[in-house]
């Protein structure tokens, strides 16, 4: 494309946003250095790549709170072109959602076992309201490759130091 009054051809960006003025807000900042495709074509669900992309831009696992836990079918509606899903599509699986803005957590059988250990109950239907934050990263559980969780890490509170009172006696204490 190139401008009657100049004959010198236009100059093209190399990365640009054209979007029409009707379109809805993008909902991500397309400049912004942690930019990613995945913020164009977001999931609902984790999968271990996406869960390595966030480890790369934390520095580190997750955490995240545990809001809610919903059985429901699991199932890419793409896939079936505004088609009814056959049955095997709707089977029920169990669904960790968080309170933070981020996919939610399919569980499996090993997941399951997990929550239990965690909660102390089989019950998913405790689980949402027994789990507390966890660090959900990609492990090695049952010899199979998969995204686990833990317990998040706790951080202790930093310690004030003591008042000479109280060093005293703890030395007393000690030391006799």
């Amino acid at each position: 494309m190139s401008n009657k009054n100049n004959s010198q051809p236009a100059v093209h960006e190399p990365f640009a946003i054209e979007m029409p003025d009707e379109a809805p807000a993008l909902g991500f900042d397309p400049m912004s250095e942690g930019f990613s495709w995945q913020e164009v074509y977001p999931s609902n669900y984790w999968n271990m790549e996406r869960l390595d992309e966030r480890k790369q831009q934390l520095g580190g696992w997750p955490v995240l709170t545990p809001a809610r836990i919903v059985i429901k079918p699991v199932y890419d509606p793409s896939e079936f072109d505004g088609r009814t899903p056959p049955p095997e599509a709707l089977a029920p699986r169990i669904v960790l959602e968080f309170a933070e803005s981020v996919p939610a957590l399919v569980f499996n059988a090993s997941r399951c076992e997990i929550a239990s250990k965690i909660t102390g109950t089989p019950n998913p239907q405790k689980w949402a309201t027994l789990l507390p934050p966890l660090m959900v990263s990609n492990g090695i559980y049952n010899k199979k490759a998969q995204i686990v969780f833990e317990l998040a890490p706790t951080v202790a509170p930093p310690a004030r130091p003591l008042s000479d009172e109280e060093a005293e006696r703890v030395n007393e204490e000690l030391f006799g």
